[in-house]
């Protein structure tokens, strides 16, 4: 990082995340586990590391919970959705329980999946 000049990035689990897991109870551990992992890289070096946490939308109510999880406890940033979820993509589903949620961050306003048109208001 120094030497290309970098001084802070931002960490996430690389895609596709826990978006492909049907079993929605598997996708919650995966993603808890991917976001203790996470905020220990970043706990070991916060001057350099921020992170985006992993959410298993296969289980929105599951997906608010870690969200705030992660960011209260983890000291994540937010969260990073990768694609689609099991083949719906997230603008094709109802993400009203994300909008709703009481996230400790209300700079998030916004989530966009890779390789998308479009960017989805919250």
């Amino acid at each position: 990082m120094d030497e290309n000049g970098v001084t802070m990035q931002v960490l996430s689990l690389a895609p596709p995340g826990v978006q492909m897991q049907p079993d929605a109870a598997i996708a919650v551990a995966d993603a808890q586990r991917a976001n203790d992992a996470l905020a220990a890289v970043v706990a070991a070096h916060p001057t350099r590391f921020g992170g985006l946490a992993a959410l298993p939308l296969q289980d929105p109510a599951a997906a608010v919970r870690e969200a705030g999880r992660a960011m209260r406890e983890l000291g994540m940033a937010g969260f990073l959705v990768n694609g689609h979820t099991c083949g719906p993509y997230l603008d094709e589903q109802a993400v009203g329980f994300l909008r709703n949620a009481n996230l400790p961050n209300s700079q998030i306003r916004k989530i966009a999946h890779r390789n998308a048109e479009r960017i989805l208001r919250l």
